[in-house]
């Protein structure tokens, strides 16, 4: 990664995977060791550089070249970071944003710090509902210490907008720029207008487009066609004229404003080149800086001259040469900007493709767990239809088993009473057998008869039937609760009083 410096002393901030140096005059390491990321502004000729290590801790050089860099670490939560952005406000004081993971995984949170005094101030928060990509956001500086920041929800459905005020250090709430799914936002105050723009996604492909603030903000304006790749939008300062420029269709593309939008035009390739550089606000007493994507017209570096005798046939057989060099370098300029940009295509497509089968992988999922929850469900019911079958026949089975027991009690109960009358009955009805054998003499027949009867219907009140047990209990119990009336006659005074 390479960041273009606007410096009198040092033109770069190139970080590799060895090392981290400031170049220009002279080469400076600033970390002898690979890092994550890295960011730079300045504030009045002064270099601020921060870096985010491997080990997830903020480094901080900072200096002029006269002297050598300073060195600090900055103090921040244990929690996963990303995304550093360095920026100077208009007062030169600067501002370092990141994006630090909440205890949920998938909640990102923007964090600032301010250096004064030569010492980072304590994290302030500013927003929680932005996206967790390091390149859905973007910050720039203002008038009277004012900083303006354009950031994507968490869902990339929603642009906001908040500004801050740093004499206070107060942000104000969330404006929604624009309500749809959108990419790479950008954002840039040209003198009292403030632009954003970002790569908006539609169902028939993408476009650019942008909206100015004066005192309200405006409607969306589409600055280029429709079309399937659109990327890389920066921005172009020409002798104080506004532009942005991007790729797209494997040409450049460029808009200019000035209180209105001029038609988009294709460029060539090879006519300008694109990078990260610091940009300063050119004003009198605005010490801002921030870093963005910048497209600068590519100057040839002139062919070195040679001083030779004045010969004709030398010189023109030279300048043939240096022209063929000139044609093939940019013949070679062409193929490898036409590779990149089928590169780029092929990219686009496999991360289409690649989102798509991430989609259906979800619809699949929430298809296969509906039913799952579905067959679980019917599995459940018929588990429990079965289980309940069970307990209504076991409820059946357990009052039968009362009822046998029941049953049960009241014939042992009878057996017991018939025990207790078995030897009276006998010995009544010897006692009868006796009486008529002795007085059959005596009696008629007819009243023989009836003494058999009244015998009948003294064993029937003793043993009655199993139909009326029930009845006659409850006639032994009425007959217990009733109070005795008078002494009942013996069976031989009921017989005597018949004969």
């Amino acid at each position: 990664m390479r960041i273009r410096l606007v410096h009198p002393r040092y033109q770069a901030l190139v970080k590799t995977d060895e090392a981290l140096t400031l170049q220009g005059e002279s080469v400076v390491v600033l970390y002898p060791d690979a890092v994550a990321e890295c960011t730079v502004t300045i504030s009045r000729d002064t270099i601020h550089t921060a870096a985010l290590s491997k080990q997830n801790t903020i480094l901080h050089w900072y200096g002029n070249g006269s002297t050598q860099f300073q060195y600090q670490e900055i103090a921040m939560e244990n929690q996963p970071i990303r995304g550093l952005r360095l920026i100077t406000d208009s007062s030169g004081t600067p501002c370092l944003f990141y994006l630090q993971q909440s205890p949920r995984p998938t909640v990102w949170t923007l964090i600032q710090h301010s250096f004064a005094a030569n010492e980072w101030s304590d994290p302030m928060r500013v927003t929680g509902n932005i996206s967790s990509s390091p390149g859905q956001w973007q910050i720039c500086f203002g008038s009277d210490q004012s900083l303006h920041l354009v950031y994507l929800s968490q869902e990339q459905d929603t642009l906001f907008y908040r500004v801050a005020d740093m004499k206070t250090r107060t942000w104000t709430g969330a404006v929604p720029i624009a309500r749809e799914y959108a990419e790479h936002p950008q954002v840039y105050a040209s003198g009292s207008e403030l632009v954003a723009f970002w790569i908006s996604h539609l169902d028939q492909g993408k476009v650019l487009r942008a909206v100015v603030r004066h005192v309200a903000w405006s409607k969306p304006y589409d600055l280029s066609p429709i079309s399937k790749d659109i990327f890389q939008p920066g921005i172009v300062l020409d002798q104080g004229r506004f532009g942005i420029m991007w790729m797209q269709s494997g040409k450049l593309w460029y808009t200019s404003y000035d209180r209105n939008w001029s038609p988009a035009e294709q460029l060539e390739l090879d006519q300008c080149q694109s990078g990260y550089q610091t940009v300063l606000s050119g004003e009198s007493h605005n010490y801002g800086c921030a870093v963005l994507r910048v497209y600068n017209q590519k100057h040839a570096d002139p062919a070195p001259r040679e001083i030779v005798p004045p010969a004709e046939p030398e010189i023109a057989k030279k300048a043939p040469d240096q022209a063929q060099v000139d044609q093939t370098r940019k013949e070679a300029e062409r193929r490898f900007f036409t590779e990149a940009f089928q590169l780029h295509l092929e990219w686009q497509s496999l991360k289409e493709q690649y989102t798509k089968v991430l989609e259906e992988q979800g619809r699949l999922a929430e298809a296969v767990e509906a039913r799952l929850a579905d067959r679980l469900q019917e599995l459940a019911a018929a588990e429990y239809a079965k289980q309940a079958e069970k307990i209504e026949l076991l409820s059946q089975r357990v009052l039968a088993v009362r009822e046998d027991v029941r049953n049960l009690r009241e014939r042992t109960g009878l057996s017991q009473k018939q025990t207790e009358e078995s030897p009276r009955l006998e010995a009544l009805k010897q006692r009868v057998d006796q009486l008529e054998a002795g007085l059959r003499a005596k009696a008629s027949v007819s009243q023989l008869q009836e003494v058999k009867t009244r015998v009948a219907r003294l064993e029937q009140a003793i043993n009655p039937p199993a139909a009326f047990q029930s009845k006659t209990k409850e006639a032994e119990v009425k007959g217990k609760e009733q109070p005795e009336k008078g002494k009942k006659r013996t069976i031989w005074q009921q017989i005597l009083s018949r004969l």
